[in-house]
């Protein structure tokens, strides 16, 4: 199925930078309009899920201020970590309206600084991963940044500290 990424990524308007590791991994792409980095799987272009270059469609740039948030999922049993420009609620709002509680967010200074503090909240809850939910369970996406309420207690200023990242005022 994946055979076809690179053809898929174009078609969206990506340009996919190495090969495709899986249908739901988030591949490392890069928007062909404006050159923005991006992480999106196979499965969302597919789907029609993937989200739109944020520089593109809103006028975000990478360069600027970004937060990380971890979202309580309570009724289906699982944290979320994300990531979303600091100008821009969307994401926030999003995860809200689908029944998850806003628990801490984290402002950073770039788009690229959030990712790696998102990269390293998923390394460290990885073997939590709930098995149990799935694209269905998260229209908005994101369903892979998940981990179980068992696993382990987050803080992201312990993230911050722990990755030597500084909080922006």
């Amino acid at each position: 199925m994946v055979a076809r990424a690179a053809e898929v990524f174009a078609e969206h308007g990506l340009e996919l930078l190495g090969r495709c590791t899986g249908e739901y991994a988030d591949q490392d792409a890069r928007c062909l309009t404006c050159g923005s980095s991006r992480n999106v799987s196979y499965r969302e272009l597919v789907d029609g899920t993937a989200p739109l270059c944020w520089t593109c469609t809103h006028g975000i740039r990478v360069d600027e201020p970004h937060r990380v948030y971890l979202i309580l999922f309570d009724r289906l049993g699982v944290w979320k970590v994300g990531i979303t420009h600091n100008r821009h609620d969307r994401r926030l709002l999003d995860h809200a309206l689908q029944g998850g509680s806003i628990v801490e967010t984290v402002l950073v200074s770039d788009r690229a600084t959030a990712r790696r503090v998102e990269t390293y909240v998923k390394a460290r809850c990885a073997g939590w991963r709930a098995a149990n939910v799935g694209p269905e369970h998260f229209p908005q996406g994101g369903w892979t940044e998940t981990w179980r309420v068992d696993g382990p207690n987050i803080h992201l200023a312990d993230v911050l500290s722990a990755t030597g990242v500084k909080a922006v005022a």
